[in-house]
């Protein structure tokens, strides 16, 4: 028979089937089939898109969030809820899509990372997000019939990370935004304050050791992305006690159109010209340093700042920009013991701190998400 040579496409979570035509022939002649067709997939009723390495670093995605490819794939309604809109993230990066899969709610999906499960168990979106270079490809199917996903009413994202070559390659990037770039507002007419950096670099290629050489055998492939982020809060207004009220001395209420009279509870007594109403007395000049408490006026000095100068009836306000500093580190190597058998090792961690206005007058408040990966597979 002539020899026949034909490229087969396989990609994540597809079961190939390739069919040969063997005619007869010289043993001088080669048939090479170079160009390869859509293969038909005959082994299940599976219904999903392929979005693979090119589309997902041509398509411009804002915050290099992988999430918004995913409504490419028939089926697919970008319907986020506020529950998970963000993630398990102390803050969202970017523009986030956690859409309804063929009609189901948009937590019954399911997330794959490299075959295991990245499926975050309380807001039911993915646990560790991916450093989009690192990304290979990833599958969004919108049906599946297969055991292996059983209980999934929504859609499986399946997204496989990239590994070493026998070449040394690697790629650095840097994507920033500032004040000065964005657009204004329409009814401000100025634009909003922002400075927004997301760089990285990845690197990767053959184990080569003093000792050993791992072309064609061992590979490894890094990756570092780092995110900061500081924006304007929209600022927390409060009022808080004088130094002349910490003493006592409220007189002040006494002053202006609305002037506001303060009662001694303890003097509480039944009105008796009013049967069933109750009166109290008036402290003299609005002055209650009789009645405090030295302990609970000790801790309000504590716990409450200085007053600052008076805005729209407000002696208190925070305008801290909101910081948001989070880095990413992904590190995956592959062995090949034969053609028929390999093992890989990948970790991968996400760690984010965001600092900003806090409920409590005057205090800081801090979130934090970390999220960490180890595989094994063989």
């Amino acid at each position: 028979f002539t020899t026949a040579t034909q490229a087969a496409h396989v990609v994540v979570n597809q079961a190939s089937t390739q069919d040969f035509t063997l005619r007869v022939g010289s043993t001088q002649q080669s048939v090479t089939v170079e160009a390869f067709a859509v293969n038909l997939e005959t082994a299940n009723s599976t219904l999903g898109t392929v979005i693979e390495s090119k589309q997902v670093l041509d398509l411009p995605l804002n915050g290099r969030n992988f999430t918004q490819l995913l409504a490419l794939t028939p089926g697919v309604s970008p319907v986020s809820v506020a529950q998970n809109s963000g993630g398990a993230q102390a803050a969202p990066l970017g523009t986030f899509v956690f859409p309804a899969v063929s009609g189901q709610s948009n937590r019954s999906n399911y997330f794959l990372l490299d075959g295991i499960d990245d499926t975050d168990q309380v807001f039911t979106t993915y646990a560790v997000a991916p450093i989009l270079d690192d990304i290979q490809e990833f599958k969004v199917q919108s049906h599946s019939d297969e055991a292996q996903f059983g209980g999934v009413l929504g859609g499986i994202v399946n997204v496989v990370s990239k590994s070493g070559t026998n070449t040394f390659h690697g790629t650095a990037w840097e994507f920033f935004r500032n004040t000065v770039l964005n657009a204004k507002d329409p009814l401000k007419g100025v634009a909003s304050k922002l400075v927004q950096n997301q760089f990285g670099a990845n690197f990767g290629g053959p184990v080569i050791l003093p000792f050993y050489n791992g072309r064609n055998k061992t590979f490894f492939f890094g990756s570092y992305e780092g995110f900061r982020r500081a924006q304007p809060s929209t600022g927390a207004f409060y009022n808080v006690p004088t130094p002349a009220e910490l003493a006592g001395d409220f007189s002040a209420l006494l002053q202006g159109p609305n002037p506001v009279q303060l009662y001694n509870p303890f003097t509480t007594r039944p009105d008796p010209a009013n049967p069933g109403s109750f009166i109290r007395d008036p402290f003299p000049n609005n002055d209650i340093s009789s009645v405090l408490n030295p302990g609970a006026v000790s801790l309000a000095q504590a716990v409450f700042p200085a007053p600052q100068p008076v805005v729209n009836g407000f002696n208190g306000y925070d305008l801290r920009s909101n910081l948001t500093p989070q880095n990413q580190y992904s590190f995956r190597v592959d062995h090949n013991f034969n053609p028929s058998n390999s093992v890989f090792f990948r970790y991968t961690s996400s760690d984010q701190t965001r600092v900003g206005t806090g409920w409590i007058v005057g205090e800081t408040a801090t979130g934090e998400a970390f999220g960490k990966q180890y595989v094994l597979s063989y």
